[in-house]
C-alpha cells in the first residue's frame, strides 16, 4: 500500500476519534528484511554484554512490512506542546504503525479535548526576536547563536489528572542553533519559549 494511501487510512481514524493532528508527518518505512538484521544486531550486543537476549521472531515476511508514522495534535491549526517539553523531549505526541492488515498499534500521549474559553492578542514576531536577544545578551559566553525558526504554539499548562482536564497558554516556540565557540564542529538545538502575550519566558 502505498504511504499516502496508508496516512489518509490513520487520518480518518484520528478524525473519528476528534484528535486533530498535524499533516507534519514523519514516516518510517520498516522494511521486514532490515527488520530482521536489526535483529540479529540486538540478539549479537545482548550476547557479547552478558545481558538478557531479546525474543526473537521466528520468521520475518513481506507481512511484517510497515509504516512507523509520528506527528503531534494540534487545536486550530496550532501545534499543541505536550505538557513536559524540554531538551531531550519529543514534541511528536502521536505515533502509529500501519501495516497492510490496518493500524497494529497506536499513541497519542498527553492528549486533551480542548474547547475555547478566551481570546489573547499575541505579540509579533519581531517582538520576540528582541526578547530573544535580550535572553542571550543575559547569559556571558562566546558561543554562537543562529534562530533557525519562530512558530506560535499552544502549550498545556496546569495540568489536573483527578478531573483529567487542563489549559493551554499561547506561545512562541523559538528554536535556536548554538554553536560551541571552543569546538566549531559540536553545535546542538536549545528551544526557547515566550508567553505569546506577556512575552515571559516559560
Amino acid at each position: 500500500m502505498p504511504q499516502k494511501e496508508a496516512w489518509k487510512n490513520v487520518s480518518e481514524v484520528l478524525d473519528k476519534l476528534g484528535v486533530d493532528v498535524s499533516d507534519d508527518v514523519i514516516c518510517y518505512v520498516m522494511e521486514h528484511s532490515i527488520m530482521s538484521e536489526e535483529e540479529k544486531k540486538a540478539i549479537a550486543r545482548a550476547e557479547e554484554e552478558d545481558t538478557k537476549i531479546p525474543t526473537a521472531k521466528t520468521q520475518w515476511t513481506e507481512d511484517d512490512d510497515c509504516y512507523y508514522f509520528m506527528t503531534y495534535t494540534t487545536w486550530q491549526d496550532y501545534p499543541v506542546l505536550p505538557p513536559v517539553m524540554g531538551e531531550g523531549f519529543d514534541e511528536n505526541n502521536v505515533s502509529v504503525i500501519y501495516n497492510k492488515n490496518g493500524i497494529q498499534s497506536l499513541s497519542i500521549n498527553g492528549y486533551y479535548p480542548l474547547e475555547l474559553k478566551n481570546e489573547v492578542e499575541v505579540v509579533s514576531p519581531e517582538m520576540v526576536l528582541k526578547a530573544l536577544e535580550k535572553y542571550f545578551g543575559n547569559i556571558i559566553s562566546d558561543d554562537i547563536y543562529e534562530v533557525q525558526r519562530i512558530s506560535l504554539c499552544q502549550k498545556v499548562v496546569q495540568v489536573n489528572p483527578d478531573k483529567h482536564s487542563a489549559e493551554i497558554e499561547p506561545v512562541w516556540e523559538c528554536r535556536v542553533l548554538v554553536k560551541n565557540s571552543d569546538l566549531p564542529d559540536s553545535s546542538y538545538l536549545q528551544k526557547i519559549y515566550f508567553h505569546a502575550e506577556t512575552l515571559k519566558v516559560m
